[in-house]
């Protein structure tokens, strides 16, 4: 199971490593991506992995997730974010709690064996971490959290 939650359409490098992953993966394996609702490469992993019959594509019911209001709220003054995501507060942390809840049950129900999550970098997205922990619950050995960069230090050049 590859687990991926992304907001914006941005270059990503994790897009990239998922579609090369999914693309080389040998046949006799079953992939399964599983994506927040508003991923934007949605359509982009549907187009290229589009022969690899090992490979499903999934998303997280959309009660789930909060991807429509997070990205909504990037659009507004950061004193207005940070209000409204303390007034949310109580529906965003039951909303955690049943997608933790909801992953494991559905990873034990479709025998998942190993879980991958890549992050670009942290902190990941809700379903990214969640993703490892709902593993954990639901008795899986194999869970890896991949992070792909570090912050550099802004007095530092390269």
């Amino acid at each position: 199971l590859f687990v991926t939650q992304e907001l914006g359409k941005i270059p990503s490098g994790v897009v990239t490593v998922l579609t090369e992953s999914c693309r080389s993966w040998p046949e006799s394996d079953l992939i399964t991506v599983l994506m927040n609702p508003t991923h934007w490469a949605s359509e982009h992993l549907q187009r290229e992995l589009k022969g690899k019959a090992n490979v499903l594509l999934l998303r997280v019911p959309s009660w789930l997730m909060s991807d429509r209001l997070n990205a909504s709220l990037l659009l507004f003054p950061r004193g207005l974010r940070v209000t409204v995501r303390i007034t949310l507060m109580p529906v965003t942390v039951v909303q955690a709690l049943l997608l933790f809840l909801w992953l494991s049950i559905w990873m034990r129900r479709n025998r998942i064996d190993v879980v991958l999550s890549h992050n670009g970098g942290w902190a990941g997205g809700m379903l990214k971490c969640w993703g490892i922990y709902a593993g954990k619950l639901a008795g899986i050995c194999g869970r890896n959290l991949v992070i792909s960069n570090t912050p550099l230090v802004p007095s530092l050049s390269v």
